[in-house]
């Protein structure tokens, strides 16, 4: 396929305000400022196998789902802001082009964003939360609806498949896109640099390795949700809904 001409690179100005709804959206939410997100506060101590009970182990696997979904959402969002934002609003790429190279991205940021906020105030009343650290060896049952993480995931199931079939669907030629862009627009290369130079004072998350994220996510689901019910008893509600 032929690159399109200079002129050709935003189109119309009607195509810019095509995707003006995907930046009402507050892409400052304050949750998720912080790449380096904190790591689960979890003793060292606790990772002790002889030490841990099925309710400790549970807490510390929705902590990581908690943690890598809080770093997760707020990569997409800087791309967003830092890359597909600018490269719209100088008119470097049109809407077509974007939506070639960055797919449905934006659609996912708001649900993913979504799914954060319940994951978070599930985590604040987790009933264990604030003994598991002081006793490592009692057995705990899961009776409290706080515990349950499992109809989350049941709740935005076909939500979260449909967004990942499209992004995952399309990711291959994605990539071929987005290279060929960067060889032809220069406007596209600096952006790159600009967004990866800012990421190396935290993540060193270069624009490739946040766009692949998505494709990793769900089976990072998966392996956490699996743990999770190693360790569930099969007489909860949670047992039910993550198996």
């Amino acid at each position: 396929m032929s690159s399109p001409s200079d002129s050709q690179k935003g189109s119309s100005s009607s195509q810019l305000t095509e995707p003006s709804s995907i930046f009402d959206e507050d892409l400052e939410f304050s949750v998720l400022q912080p790449v380096e997100a904190e790591a689960p506060v979890v003793p060292k101590e606790a990772f002790a196998a002889d030490k841990l009970d099925p309710s400790t182990r549970r807490l510390i696997t929705f902590q990581e789902i908690l943690f890598t979904e809080e770093k997760y959402v707020s990569i997409l969002r800087l791309v967003i802001k830092h890359v597909v934002k600018p490269l719209l609003l100088s008119k470097a790429i049109n809407v077509s082009e974007s939506k070639s190279v960055f797919m449905n991205i934006t659609e996912m940021y708001g649900f993913q964003k979504q799914l954060l906020t319940e994951l978070q105030k599930r985590n604040e009343y987790w009933s264990c939360k604030n003994d598991y650290d002081l006793n490592l060896n009692n057995s705990r049952t899961l009776n409290s609806k706080s515990d349950v993480v499992g109809d989350i995931f049941i709740k935005h199931s076909e939500e979260m498949a449909r967004h990942y079939g499209v992004y995952m669907k399309g990711y291959n030629s994605a990539v071929l896109h987005l290279r060929h862009l960067l060889a032809r627009r220069p406007g596209v290369e600096q952006t790159k640099k600009t967004f990866e130079e800012e990421q190396r004072k935290s993540e060193s998350v270069d624009l490739e390795s946040a766009l692949i994220m998505p494709c990793q996510r769900l089976p990072r689901y998966v392996l956490l949700l699996t743990e999770m019910k190693k360790n569930t008893s099969s007489d909860t509600e949670d047992f039910m809904f993550i198996s």
